[in-house]
This record gives C-alpha cells, structure tokens and sequence, in this order.
C-alpha cells in the first residue's frame, strides 16, 4: 500500500510540475502558421538553412568534402 501511494505521489508531483510550464495556445500557433504558412506542412516541411561555414581542418590535415544522401533529416531541400 505504502508502495502505490509514493508512486501516486509521485505522478501528482511529477504532473504538477509540468502543469506550470508554458504552453502554446491556439491563438499562439494561428499567429506562427498565419507569419510563415510553410511551417503547416508537417513532415513536408524544411528545415530553415542558416548561414554554413565549415570548420577548417586541424593542423597538418586536408579539408574534404563528402556528399551524402541519408535516409534521415530534411529529405526535401
């Protein structure tokens, strides 16, 4: 008994300590979709790209560049 009530315990604290967090409401997400309606793509959407510079290489290497085509990520860039 002693062992359901600590773990109920738990849960409520657990659970009361989200319920303050902040939180989108509906008029929240109106305004994001209604700035950039791309982003009500879902999965179709792309990642935004920043600016790129690479990293250059260590003392005494050679930079390469190596293309690759993942199955994960942005697949529609």
């Amino acid at each position: 008994m002693k062992r359901i009530l600590l773990i109920t315990l738990s849960l409520l604290a657990f659970f009361a300590a989200f319920a303050q967090a902040d939180t989108l409401t509906l008029q929240d997400i109106e305004e994001i979709l209604k700035a950039d309606p791309a982003k009500a793509g879902g999965n179709h959407y792309c990642y935004p790209a920043g600016d790129y510079s690479p990293a250059p290489a260590p003392k005494g290497y050679e930079a390469v560049y190596i293309s690759h085509y993942g199955r994960h990520g942005s697949r529609h860039a």
